[in-house]
């Protein structure tokens, strides 16, 4: 999205999203201090709240916006999928014995790439066919009395032209797929808000995790 709908330097880019990486480094630090004294469940509706919320600001993105709002739902988001990933994992280790901890590993990291491939997938998927539709539905309204309305920055372009209707083309497909991307960051946020109630059919551990292992989880 950043490169290619807004036009961000790789070097850029990769700036502006460090922040995430910065929050699921403090998340584990918490989460490192915290595991043996609270609840995983807790902490982990706690995570997907705060991943929740990160989403729901994502659905305000627009094509003019600044670094800003990147930089901090990043770093939001970050937090929250490091509080919710690592207390998984304790939860998931937790109950299993010593000797059964290499095919435990071993199972879980196998479910995550199925679950990660699958998502994945399912959003690329959602976020080609919606840019699609979307991009019908804009050029259904587009004519030469309405360009600089429907369309930013386009009132200086000959659509009668064919370097102008090209250039057209490619504001109406940007906007296209913002529209799109807002509408996978609604899904996955919806899809998080749903998995939080989930949450509390896990049995609650009857030992608490050694803050000691949870900080060397991942």
């Amino acid at each position: 999205m950043l490169q290619h709908s807004m036009g961000y330097p790789v070097i850029t880019t990769g700036l502006v999203t460090a922040p995430r990486g910065a929050g699921t480094m403090i998340a584990m630090i918490v989460v490192g201090r915290i595991a043996g004294r609270i609840d995983p469940r807790i902490i982990m509706a706690t995570g997907l709240g705060l991943t929740a919320f990160s989403l729901w600001q994502m659905t305000h993105f627009d094509l003019l916006m600044s670094e800003r709002p990147i930089i901090t739902t990043g770093l939001i988001q970050g937090f929250g999928i490091g509080l919710s990933y690592i207390s998984l994992s304790t939860l998931a280790f937790v109950t299993l014995p010593n000797h059964l901890r290499n095919e435990g590993t071993s199972f879980f990291n196998l479910l995550r790439n199925i679950g990660s491939a699958i998502g994945i997938s399912v959003v690329q998927l959602l976020l080609t066919r919606n840019t699609q539709i979307m991009h019908a539905h804009l050029v259904e309204h587009i004519t030469p009395y309405n360009l600089n309305n429907l369309a930013y920055g386009a009132s200086h372009i000959n659509p009668a032209s064919k370097i102008g209707m090209a250039t057209l083309n490619g504001i109406i497909t940007n906007q296209a797929a913002m529209i799109a991307y807002i509408d996978d960051f609604k899904l996955m946020m919806i899809i998080t808000i749903a998995v939080i109630p989930l949450l509390f059919l896990l049995r609650k551990p009857t030992r608490m995790p050694d803050p000691k292992h949870a900080a060397v989880m991942e």
